[in-house]
This record gives structure tokens, C-alpha cells and sequence, in this order.
């Protein structure tokens, strides 16, 4: 009991924590300092409240209880007080006083996104991450945007302002990860996920291994090409393309870092095949284009044959499977020095050979290329040619000395034959020897002037009878 002498007075309180104007979050606890100056009891009464009134109490706590809990996730956010109240218990009338602050509940997590413009998780050919946020609270303290390398944080960038923007640049090819933080007074945190970002300015590299099926024609109805790869991060594919002359027709992707493929069972035409090279990050690197010439029928060539035959000339026929050209080679013997050739690519072939010798062997054989250069040629055969037919004779004429033309037809020897006339002309008197050879089955030798040699005779008679008796 305090000395009568002594001026009671009220126990001193001062609220200690939390710190006046503090935003809270979560479980809190309030912490006071009281003291009587007259060393008198003392009983405290705390309280929570807003502007409704009180929302959480503790009454009548022992003097020495001087620490209070509270939940702050039972209540609204908002704006409270904490009144702590001490007051005597030694009188009839008590002496009571308190202190009191301010605090803000704030259970609620600031908002935080990714805008737009923000680099989306993938692979890239390129040197730079942006990240740009928006965020918002109601007692918004800060905001970052972390850029890590395999985990490690190597940069950020902090604004309390929203949208908050940054692009990191300059960056080595690797693989990062971005994310981004907000945080209120009260202490709550919100994050974005994670992003992975793989840069990559490297371009990879792609080659036809030796073993690929060499440019130029082949004889064959496949084409092999085999690839190697590289890249500094790793491939994402390999693929193979194989165009024909209307466009493509055929595609294989492997995603690892060599391919070979075999496209078998290719009709006969032009190919074009090359493969490219993709990495993660997009880098596209494609091989030169190798061309293809594909036969794939083996040439055939048949029904091999002499189909006309003359004294001075020859038809040489063949067929083939596919279209080329012609050449036949012949001669006198097995060596065909000699040689006719036709460019057209068709598949029904004839070639004459004329200036022959007649009734003569000669050697042939036939050859033919298809467009591609592959050829195919026959075995050597033979044929003769014909010997012509022909009747031969002589005779002797006498033609009086008449000009040529005149009315009597003097001067003109005809030789006829079934197909042929054959005139031959003098201008003399004379007596004219006839050797002929007419080139027909049968001939004869005429001539309307038989009479002329026979007249002739008699008149010359006539003439010395005359003349031996003028003289006798």
C-alpha cells in the first residue's frame, strides 16, 4: 500500500511494438513497457480496434504480462488501433492510462505479371532478354526483375513503379532463367514463374559425309545422303529434303546430330537433294543442293534387224525400253570404221545406210545412249547386199551423113528395154559399134532403121554394076 503522504498517481505505458504506422501481415505481437512511479499494482486491458469499435481483447492481465498476440489473417485489411490500458488496483478509485498507435492490417499479396513485350521461355538467335512487369497493392513497397545463369543470379533491376521494364543485353550464349518479385510494406510477396531462355548467335554446322551418293547420272533407283552436325548448345534437328522436277517429294527429320537416309525406289528423272541443320535457338544452316540424274530402267535393246536391202543400200531397225538415240556402226569387216547416227530420244529407232557396195558383206552392230549417258549396243551382225541384174550385147550400125533431126529420123540408134530407152546420136556417115549393158531383168535391142544397112547394100551393088559398065 502506497504511503499515505505520497500523491498517487497512474501507471506509465508505452507501447513498444509494433512501431507506430507499421503495416502487418500474419501474426503479430504487441509488446508494452508499464511502470507506477508509487511502486503500486497495476492490471492492463488491450485491445484491437477499428472503426466499429474493438475486435479483439485481453482483459485484465497480470502485471507482469506484458506481451499480446495477434492473428491479423482474422481480420480485414484495413486501418487499427491498439490501445494498451493499465490501471491501479490498489484503490477504490483507479488510476488508469494508456497508449495508443496506429497500425495497417494487410493480409492481401500485391498483384505481379509479365506484360506482353516480356521474353517468353524459349530458344533464341540473339544477345538480349526483355523483361517488363506490371504489378499493383495498395501499400506497394518494391518490385525486381532477376535474371539468373544456371541458377545464379548474375543481374536485376528493382522500381517501385509499375510497369517496370528492363532488357538485359550483351549476354553469351547460354541458358538463363528470368523472373521477376513485388513485395508490400506489410512484407507480402507475390513472384512470377520462371521463365527459360536459351540464347544462341551461333550458327550450327552441317556437312555431306563422303559416304553420300556422289552428283552426277547413275544407273540406279536410289539416292543415299549422309549428314554431320554441330553446335555449340546442341541440335534441335537434321532434315533431309529430296525434290524431283515438280516440287518435293520427300522429307526426314532426326533430331540428333548426323542423319543418313536411303530414298529407294525412284522412277527414272532429275533429283535435287539437300539437308538442313536447326538449333535451339532457331539457327537454320542448309547444305548446298547436290543434283541427281536417276536411270532406272536398264536399257534394252531388241528386235535387232536388217528390214530393207537393195544392191547399194541398207534399213537397220532396233527397239529399246526407254528413249535414246541411234548409231549404227558397220564396215567391211568387224572393226565398223564407219558410222550413222540419229540425236533424237525415242524408243522405235531405223537407220539407212546407202553408198553400199552391191553383192558385198558388211558388219553391223547397233548402239543407243538414253539421256542420262547409259548405253546399251547389240551384238555384231551381217548382211549383203544385192547384185544387180543386167543384159549385155553389141552391134553395128551404118547412118548415112544426114543432119540430126531431120524428117527421116536419120542419125539416131535406139536401145529399149522393158524399163528403159536408151538413144545414141550420130552425125555421120559412119558405122557405129553399140556396146550396151541395160540393168533389167530382160532386155531387147531394137531399132526402126534396120532397113538402113540392107538398102544401103543393095544400092552400093547397084552402084559398082554401073560404073564397070561404063567403063567397059
Amino acid at each position: 500500500m502506497s504511503n499515505p503522504a505520497e500523491v498517487n498517481t497512474a501507471p506509465h505505458v508505452s507501447i513498444i511494438a509494433p512501431e507506430p504506422s507499421a503495416n502487418i501481415s500474419g501474426m503479430f505481437f504487441v509488446n508494452a513497457s508499464v511502470t507506477d512511479n508509487n511502486g503500486d499494482a497495476f492490471v492492463s486491458n488491450v485491445s484491437l480496434n477499428n472503426i466499429t469499435g474493438k475486435v479483439a481483447v485481453y482483459d485484465n492481465l497480470p502485471q507482469d504480462s506484458l506481451s499480446v498476440g495477434f492473428d491479423s489473417s482474422l481480420f480485414s485489411d484495413g486501418v487499427y488501433n491498439i490501445t494498451w490500458e493499465a490501471c491501479e488496483n490498489e484503490s477504490i478509485s483507479l488510476f488508469c492510462t494508456s497508449d495508443v498507435i496506429e497500425i495497417t492490417i494487410d493480409n492481401t499479396d500485391p498483384l505481379i505479371d509479365f506484360n506482353d513485350d516480356t521474353t517468353v521461355a524459349g530458344n533464341y538467335g540473339r544477345d538480349w532478354v526483355l523483361g517488363n512487369i506490371s504489378f499493383s497493392d495498395s501499400w506497394i513497397n518494391s518490385s525486381a526483375i532477376y535474371l539468373y545463369d544456371e541458377s545464379v543470379l548474375i543481374t536485376s533491376s528493382d522500381s517501385d513503379v509499375s510497369p517496370h521494364s528492363f532488357n538485359f543485353t550483351g549476354l553469351a550464349d547460354g541458358s538463363y532463367q528470368m523472373n521477376a518479385s513485388v513485395w508490400d510494406i506489410a512484407g507480402n510477396v507475390n513472384n512470377t514463374g520462371a521463365r527459360e531462355i536459351l540464347l544462341d548467335t551461333t550458327d550450327p554446322e552441317i556437312i555431306f559425309d563422303s559416304s553420300t551418293l556422289e552428283e552426277g547420272n547413275h544407273s540406279q533407283d536410289w539416292i543415299f545422303g549422309n549428314v554431320t552436325a554441330s553446335d555449340n548448345l546442341g541440335i534441335a534437328n537434321i532434315t533431309f529434303y529430296l525434290y524431283n522436277s515438280t516440287g518435293l517429294l520427300n522429307s526426314t527429320s532426326y533430331s540428333g546430330n548426323n542423319l543418313s537416309v536411303n530414298f529407294t525406289s525412284l522412277p527414272t528423272g532429275m533429283y535435287y537433294l539437300n539437308a538442313s541443320v536447326e538449333d535451339f535457338a532457331g539457327n537454320i544452316v542448309m547444305t548446298g543442293t547436290k543434283i541427281y540424274g536417276i536411270d532406272a530402267i536398264d536399257m534394252e535393246i531388241t528386235n535387232v534387224g536388217v528390214t530393207s536391202l537393195s544392191d547399194d543400200s541398207a534399213t537397220i531397225a532396233w527397239d529399246t525400253n526407254e528413249n535414246a538415240n541411234s548409231t549404227v556402226y558397220y564396215g567391211l569387216d568387224a572393226n565398223l570404221i564407219l558410222s550413222v547416227s540419229k540425236t533424237p530420244f525415242i524408243m522405235d529407232h531405223s537407220i539407212i545406210l546407202d553408198n553400199l557396195e552391191q553383192n558385198t558383206l558388211y558388219y553391223y552392230k547397233v548402239e543407243s545412249y538414253d539421256i542420262f549417258g547409259f548405253n546399251n549396243s547389240s551384238e555384231i551382225g551381217t548382211f549383203t547386199t544385192d547384185a544387180k541384174k543386167s543384159n549385155s550385147g553389141s552391134s553395128s550400125y551404118y547412118y548415112p551423113k544426114e543432119p540430126l533431126g531431120n524428117s527421116h529420123g536419120y542419125g539416131e540408134a535406139t536401145i529399149r528395154g522393158p524399163d528403159t530407152d536408151v538413144k545414141y546420136d550420130v552425125d555421120e556417115e559412119a558405122t557405129v559399134g553399140v556396146n550396151y549393158t541395160i540393168e533389167v531383168a530382160e532386155s531387147r535391142v531394137t531399132s526402126s532403121m534396120w532397113l538402113i544397112p540392107v538398102i544401103a547394100g543393095i544400092l552400093g551393088i547397084l552402084s559398082i554394076i554401073i560404073w564397070k559398065g561404063r567403063k567397059d
